[in-house]
């Protein structure tokens, strides 16, 4: 029973979300088993044309993965900003302050905090062209999914709350 439940709610998720999701999960066991190494995922032209390694373009951690995990997780903050979330099992926060709680760890850590950084500022020009600007007097709308993306990764359910917000144009 509970592992119909994880299908069906697998299933739910958006396409894109899932496979970059499941391409973490994937890469993550594979380096853990030792079927890869971490030097296999680096993003290295040299490699791809010349000795046809085709994994680092695949590869969610090769290049900007980690910045673009972290303006999801931005993102997703921004649109929950009463949503209670836990750091560790040590530290409880509100969720718009997990991409700093994020940052925070990895400049503890030693790790790069500019990708976090990065990350944050994407992620907030994105929530702020989207979501903040077309809601203001005088605003509209600047970023649109390209309709053939919206076709191929909406799901039903989207595309009439879409249009029901649109009225009698779906576009």
């Amino acid at each position: 029973m509970m592992a119909l439940s994880f299908t069906r709610e697998y299933f739910r998720i958006p396409a894109v979300t899932r496979v970059y999701t499941t391409s973490c999960v994937l890469t993550t066991a594979a380096v853990q088993l030792e079927v890869i190494t971490p030097v296999q995922l680096n993003f290295n032209p040299d490699f791809i044309i010349r000795r046809y390694q085709l994994l680092p373009p695949l590869a969610p951690a090769s290049s900007l993965g980690p910045a673009l995990t972290v303006m999801l997780v931005y993102v997703w903050s921004c649109r929950r900003p009463l949503a209670p979330v836990s750091v560790c099992g040590v530290l409880s926060l509100r969720a718009p302050l997990l991409p700093w709680a994020l940052a925070g760890g990895s400049l503890l850590l030693g790790d790069a905090v500019a990708v976090d950084l990065l990350g944050i500022a994407v992620g907030h020009l994105y929530y702020f062209l989207v979501v903040v600007f077309p809601n203001q007097p005088g605003g509209r709308k600047l970023l649109t999914t390209p309709a053939l993306l919206r076709t191929l990764f909406d799901r039903p359910d989207d595309r009439l709350l879409r249009d029901e917000k649109q009225g009698d144009d779906p576009h």
